[in-house]
């Protein structure tokens, strides 16, 4: 063969090496079909695990519509609260064709979906109507294809096999030009064409088994749900959470605007109940002896004490030489009585009255009266006993004595506190601003709130910390001694909102979220920091709430538990 020949062979060989190639990437390039799998939004992650259903909310209502077994299911709650709602009346409009609604339970409406068409989309009117309340919604309805799959696997099938059939073509074509361009021997000919052959095999065997020569399934379209509600809480890309209504019901979720106020910032530090010193006693021994009940028995722990009341009898205990000592005083007293008194009576016994006996007279009936309260002083020291009185009235919370017992000078006996004047010591050791008139609720361990009303600041500190003393406003449940939670409110006031107890839950990492209603069927969680308790079953959260989305006050724990 000749230069020129074997120079035209080569540019044809080359040129059809070329295009063969931008064939395939043209091919490859067309095989994507054109869908993004990747930034899908909420609503299309709904779209992919739930039926086909609408949803739509206004001021006072809000409803779910799911197709679920040839039938349209309307779930109807308050937009406020998330309760179920009654109407007397429900009618849907679609497409211009009314249909009266029919009541499955309580916020829960059925009409047939034998007028709703596969693939198109279909305007709604509903007409709410009830005895306190009515509403007016407008919704789309958008339904997929009846068919589903089948339809979009036999399209699939059609394009794939027209690719096949014109790639068939020009590879052919190619391969033509490409033998046409051979030297001339018959038998290089017969070797092209039996590695030819043997390419073609090959690759419909592997295409056959890739599956790029047989329909797949198409998961881009799903078709409509004909079996029972689904239930499963799913979390969307954002971080928020598809609750469909069903399960909303069977959880019991209940929602609530968060109320805007303003309020001081709070520590919550410990405190301790005390009791009012003008209205409280705390009795000691005060000679050392032996204590017995009085007539009756020593009061119960708990009782209520009158003032004035006696306690126990304190007969006092005494040393023996210092009771040889007053026995012999006693005997000497009772000597010098013996005598005083024969005196008395010998000058009594005079006739003749002289002014000197007189005196004398006087004289002696006055030391037999000394002498007679002097022997009745020591008797007492003997055998008498003291009588233990209350000094104010309140009620026994403390009894350290038994019957018999012998107590020493100073020892503590009995405890009394009035129960209607208790006071609770705080210590603060962070400088507190508008220190001279703080507020404090006490928290209780069935989380009430009780207020209390300051009384002063003492002038010392203990330790690093300042105390400050409170009066209970309501102090029947708390006694002396008695350890409690205060809320103290100090400084500047703070914009927030005042919210349910139960609105707060922890999240897996530790975070204290509020779940906000922001859908009918969404949830998303908001980490709030600041939080204090303010009274009884509410708290207050610091920042800013402008929104109006209503925050979940039932069941956010278990939404942070799906979450």
């Amino acid at each position: 063969m000749s230069r020129e020949n074997a120079g035209r062979c080569l540019g044809r060989t080359l040129m059809a090496l070329a295009v063969t190639a931008l064939l395939l990437l043209g091919c490859s390039a067309s095989a994507h079909n054109g869908v993004d799998h990747g930034g899908d939004s909420a609503a299309a992650q709904i779209h992919r695990v739930s039926e086909p259903r609408f949803s739509v909310r206004s001021e006072t209502s809000e409803v779910v519509g799911i197709l679920n077994n040839g039938a349209l299911e309307l779930f109807i709650d308050d937009a406020l609260t998330n309760a179920p709602l009654d109407y007397t009346l429900v009618q849907v409009e679609v497409d211009g064709s009314p249909f009266d609604a029919e009541r499955v339970d309580k916020g829960r409406y059925r009409i047939p979906a034998a007028t709703l068409t596969a693939g198109r989309t279909h305007h709604l009117i509903l007409t709410l109507l009830g005895d306190s309340r009515q509403d007016l919604l407008a919704a789309t309805f958008q339904l997929p294809s009846a068919t589903g799959i089948e339809e979009v696997t036999a399209s699939r099938t059609i394009r794939e096999w027209v690719a096949v059939l014109v790639i068939t073509l020009v590879v052919g074509l190619v391969l033509w030009l490409i033998r046409s361009g051979l030297p001339g021997r018959r038998m290089l000919r017969l070797s092209f064409d039996l590695v030819v052959a043997t390419g073609i095999a090959i690759g419909v065997v592997m295409g056959s088994e890739t599956g790029f020569l047989k329909p797949g399934p198409q998961r881009d379209i799903e078709p409509m749900a004909t079996g029972p509600l689904q239930l499963q809480i799913t979390r969307l890309s954002d971080g928020s959470l598809f609750v469909p209504k069903p399960t909303q019901r069977k959880l019991g979720i209940r929602t609530m605007l968060p109320v805007p106020t303003r309020q001081r910032g709070s520590l919550l530090l410990p405190g301790k109940v005390l009791a009012d010193p003008s209205t409280s006693a705390n009795l000691k021994a005060a000679l050392s002896g032996v204590v017995s009940p009085p007539p009756g028995g020593f009061p119960k722990p708990g009782a209520t004490i009158a003032k004035a009341q006696v306690l126990a009898h304190l007969t006092p205990a005494i040393a023996p030489a210092e009771r040889a000592s007053k026995e012999a005083e006693l005997a000497f007293i009772e000597r010098d009585i013996y005598l005083t008194g024969k005196q008395l009576k010998r000058l009594e016994s005079q006739t003749v009255m002289q002014q000197d006996n007189s005196i004398l007279l006087d004289i002696r009936r006055a030391e037999l009266v000394g002498l007679q309260k002097k022997r009745k002083a020591l008797r007492k020291l003997f055998d008498a006993s003291v009588e233990i009185r209350a000094p104010v009235a309140g009620r026994l919370s403390g009894m350290h004595i038994t019957a018999g017992q012998t107590v020493s000078q100073g020892e503590p006996l009995f405890e009394i506190f009035d129960p209607r004047h208790l006071w609770v010591e705080v210590i603060a050791y962070d400088d507190l601003r508008q220190a001279d008139s703080p507020t404090a609720h006490i928290r209780t361990a069935d989380d009430e709130s009780v207020p209390l009303e300051f009384i002063g600041t003492p002038g010392n500190r203990q330790g690093l910390g300042q105390a400050y003393l409170f009066g209970i406003a309501d102090p029947a449940s708390f006694a002396p001694g008695e350890m409690v939670e205060v809320n103290l409110f100090h400084g500047e006031s703070l914009t927030g909102v005042a919210i349910s107890a139960q609105a707060l839950s922890l999240t897996a990492r530790g975070d204290t979220v509020v779940w906000t209603h922001i859908g009918p069927e969404r949830f998303a969680p908001k980490v709030v920091d600041a939080v204090s308790r303010p009274v009884r079953q509410e708290r207050f959260i610091a920042g800013d709430w402008s929104g109006r989305e209503p925050a979940v006050t039932r069941g956010a724990a278990l939404l942070s538990a799906a979450h």
